[in-house]
């Protein structure tokens, strides 16, 4: 069981038609399909999302919401997410394909791991920040991190060589589905509404 923390806190500064995660998909909010899509995981314990003070309003009408202070990207989000819960999985409120299958995955692969820090998707060097499963051990790296300048999870992980697990993205391609993400409106015309609204 685990708490579920959607990253809301982003500027949307590709998006052209406002925040995206309050934009309209067949009349409901982004963040609404990825809210109502992993409230249904059995093994989800509790919901909430992680905002910017300018739009920590709004995202609350649909979740309970949390103030990001630093603006500083995922980094700052986690740092939070983790002061609050002992773990906690991270993802983002623009990944609408986001469902249970996903997060079954994850939470399955990184269960018998109580050694490490995070859980990780990884594509060939990259470690995918999102959809990644952190514990309350890695916050003294981050306060590190933050004190140091260091604000990508990539490098501060390498950096340091945190104890971390990785998960395999070309041996999951329903992964790949779940970490797509929107950045413009193209991304949006572009969603398969079916595999959304389903």
């Amino acid at each position: 069981m685990v708490v579920v923390v959607i990253l809301a806190g982003g500027m949307s500064t590709r998006f052209l038609a406002g925040d995206k995660l309050l934009y309209p998909i067949k009349g409901k909010p982004m963040i609404k399909y990825v809210i109502d899509s992993i409230s249904r995981c059995k093994h989800i314990t509790k919901v909430v999302a992680i905002s910017s003070q300018s739009n920590i309003n709004s995202v609350n009408e649909y979740v309970e919401t949390l103030q990001d202070p630093f603006q500083i990207g995922p980094l700052g989000a986690v740092y939070i997410a983790l002061k609050t819960f002992s773990e906690a999985l991270i993802i983002g409120g623009d990944m609408p394909y986001i469902d249970c299958t996903c997060l079954d995955i994850i939470l399955e692969h990184c269960k018998n791991s109580r050694n490490i820090f995070a859980c990780m998707p990884q594509y060939d060097d990259y470690l995918e920040p999102l959809l990644s499963l952190y514990r309350r051990s890695m916050l003294d790296a981050i306060e590190y991190g933050i004190a140091n300048g260091i604000l990508s999870l990539q490098k501060l992980i390498k950096v340091l060589k945190i104890p971390i697990k990785t998960i395999s993205i070309y041996n999951l391609h329903i992964l790949k589905k779940c970490l797509t993400n929107v950045n413009s409106i193209d991304d949006i015309r572009y969603c398969d509404l079916h595999q959304i609204l389903t």
